[in-house]
């Protein structure tokens, strides 16, 4: 489950790791612009955003979001007045919290969006297949029951694949979610992809369900586990061997 989090960087020190530790992926930005930018790329199942930001407040960014998607929003504020609730509603939020924000309340409100959506308010925590073994908690991940060391890289890397299991992920969604907007080449992605491979054949005699799609990104395929990587046409949907 993918939050887009938008505040100050001393709130988003602050609300993070609450987020982060319950199960959720953040995507973090400080300006309502960088914001916008990182909903489109990564479109995130719920938004928490500070209603004032820099270059674009989060007024306007609800109103934008608004215009492509009805994800859960909720508008944080350092004023309860009457209006600026007002505001907010009329704006596209879905709820509104006063700030300083307190954990319990915050979970609680994030788990009532989504429940509203009818989504699964429970975060994954473990995944397991043939393959793999993730406890996201613990942050360890083990290949054919024998644990492995990741970089902090590879480990973000490889959740995101696993979440969206099935689901190809673009290279630029990848940059963004684990280096950042501030990064762009995508020989970073390509460069760690490569090592986390390496270190998963080694111990699972060459199988790897981490498919390259030709001018896109990757894919984690579960269904499909082989002895070699793989390229898929994303306009065919045909498999062949990587060159």
């Amino acid at each position: 489950m993918h939050i887009l989090l938008c505040d100050d960087q001393q709130s988003l020190d602050k609300l993070d790791p609450t987020l982060t530790i319950s199960g959720y992926t953040t995507i973090k930005c400080e300006d309502g612009i960088s914001a916008l930018r990182e909903f489109l790329i990564s479109e995130p199942e719920l938004i928490i955003t500070n209603l004032k930001l820099q270059y674009m407040d989060g007024l306007e960014l609800t109103r934008r979001i608004r215009e492509r998607s009805d994800a859960p929003i909720i508008g944080l504020s350092d004023t309860n007045h009457v209006d600026a609730k007002i505001e907010a509603f009329n704006a596209g939020v879905t709820d509104f919290l006063l700030k300083p924000v307190y954990e319990k309340e915050l979970l609680s409100r994030v788990d009532a969006c989504l429940l509203r959506l009818g989504k699964n308010v429970k975060p994954m925590t473990r995944y397991d297949d043939e393959l793999l073994e993730i406890d996201f908690v613990k942050r360890e991940v083990k290949v054919k029951g024998q644990k492995i060391d990741l970089t902090r890289t590879e480990y973000n890397l490889l959740s995101l694949l696993v979440k969206r299991n099935s689901q190809a992920l673009s290279l630029e969604f990848l940059l963004a979610n684990v280096w950042g907007r501030e990064y762009d080449t995508f020989d970073l992605v390509k460069w760690h992809i490569s090592n986390l491979r390496k270190k998963i054949r080694r111990i699972s005699n060459d199988q790897n369900p981490i498919v390259t799609v030709r001018g896109y990104g990757y894919i984690y395929d579960n269904s499909l586990i082989v002895s070699s990587p793989s390229s898929y046409d994303v306009m065919s949907g045909y498999r062949n061997k990587a060159s």
